[in-house]
């Protein structure tokens, strides 16, 4: 599993790009990574793009994510644009993530095209 991450000083958003198997362990490390860029940069607008990433994660396994959000320090007034894989499981995931995490207060928006998850991301409202 590939895992980048950077800082857009531009945008003012921490982007992580995840592709290859990923599993729970590797999901986790992601946010982690995420959240340390966030906090040196004092930003919580984030750009997940898990568009070439093939799940190995249960129902279970996406549930838990937004805890594992909450433990890394995320606040809940994180705005999480997520770019999903073109597969149906991938898809159904990212949905199912987006509901359980608006669910827990958390503001996330799944997409299948970047200019569009980015337009979500930077836009005044909410």
């Amino acid at each position: 599993m590939p895992l980048s991450a950077r800082y857009d000083k531009n945008g003012g958003f921490v982007e992580t790009i995840l592709s290859g198997i990923v599993t729970s362990e590797e999901a986790t490390e992601e946010i982690e990574v995420a959240m340390a860029l966030a906090e040196k940069n004092d930003c919580s607008l984030f750009l997940s793009d898990l568009s070439q990433a093939n799940f190995e994660l249960s129902i279970a396994e996406v549930f838990d994510l937004p805890k594992t959000q909450s433990e890394a320090g995320m606040p809940r007034t994180a705005r999480i644009a997520q770019l999903v894989p073109q597969s149906t499981l991938g898809k159904e995931l990212g949905e199912f993530y987006e509901t359980i995490s608006y669910n827990r207060g958390w503001t996330v928006c799944v997409f299948e095209e970047r200019e569009k998850a980015l337009g979500w991301l930077l836009s005044d409202t909410q």
